[in-house]
Parts: structure tokens; C-alpha cells; sequence
């Protein structure tokens, strides 16, 4: 359920992603990363809550709440993974592409 929750995520990061005409796309590989940091954060948090670490959280004593709890520590993995999101769109922003080249570097006429 962690991972499901973690694909869930990458869904909602892929769907703002723009493209870029580079061949240097590090935005999908990341978008890839969530998923087992999804996993790793759902065990995490389950581990947290079943050893009562977590005020307000009840202990876990059905199947449902394990799920549930799991799926949403899933999709959590994205407040630890944002910090490398805006990081891989500063880098593909700065990224000089060919149409970038092409209008900064207007080409000469041959009258000068």
C-alpha cells in the first residue's frame, strides 16, 4: 500500500511535468524514485505508530487501519522528496536548449 501510495504521488508529479527538448531528462528517473520511497516511508510510519511514537494516532488493531495508514504514509514520502523535486526543475530549467540557442544567437545576414 506504500508503494501504491507512492505511485499515486509520482502520479500527481508527472501530470505537472513539462517537457523539455534536451536529452537530459531527470525528471521521470525521480518521478521512478517515489515509488520505493513510498514503500519505505509507509513502513516507516507503521513502525512509528504501532510503537505509539505518534500522539493521537490509535494503535493499530485491524487490518483496515493498516491499509489505510499505509497509504497515506505512502503518498507522505512526497514532503521528504520535494526538496530533490525543485532541485531536478532548477537544473532542467537552466538547461540550454536549441531553441533557446537559436533566439539568443540570431544568425548573421550576409550584407554585414
Amino acid at each position: 500500500m506504500g508503494l501504491l501510495g507512492g505511485a499515486l504521488s509520482a502520479a500527481f508529479f508527472i501530470r505537472g511535468l513539462y517537457a523539455n527538448s534536451t536529452s537530459y531528462n531527470v525528471l521521470v528517473p525521480l518521478a521512478l524514485t517515489k515509488l520505493p520511497a513510498g514503500a519505505l516511508t509507509a513502513i516507516v510510519g507503521l513502525l512509528f505508530v504501532s510503537g505509539d511514537f505518534i500522539p493521537g494516532f490509535t494503535a493499530i488493531d485491524k487490518q483496515s487501519q493498516i491499509l489505510a495508514y499505509a497509504l497515506a504514509f505512502g503518498f507522505a514520502q512526497q514532503l521528504f522528496t520535494q526538496l530533490l523535486d525543485q532541485r531536478a526543475r532548477d537544473l532542467t530549467a537552466n538547461i540550454p536548449t536549441k531553441a533557446k540557442d537559436i533566439d539568443a544567437n540570431p544568425p548573421k545576414s550576409k550584407e554585414s
